[in-house]
């Protein structure tokens, strides 16, 4: 609804999280997914039930500076809020 409402396009959005379930997550939502890794041993050492089709993200890595190239930026400057 959310997404309708403020007129996101999914398709070109990313989801990024910590664990396997924000990837699923992103998916249902039909983003793109980004995982990144963290300290308590979520992220990309995995967490949660083996890696079904819906639980395969994009990109991953240790930190923003690993996923940062996989990030669009929008073609137009966002208006003011």
């Amino acid at each position: 609804r959310a997404a309708r409402r403020h007129d996101i396009d999914l398709a070109r959005s990313w989801m990024v999280g910590d664990m396997l379930d924000d990837v699923e997550a992103g998916r249902r939502a039909g983003c793109r997914t980004l995982l990144l890794a963290n300290a308590h041993g979520g992220g990309a050492q995995g967490d949660g039930p083996p890696r079904s089709p819906l639980r395969q993200p994009d990109a991953q890595g240790a930190g923003w500076a690993d996923v940062e190239p996989h990030l669009v930026m929008p073609e137009q400057p966002l208006p003011p809020a």
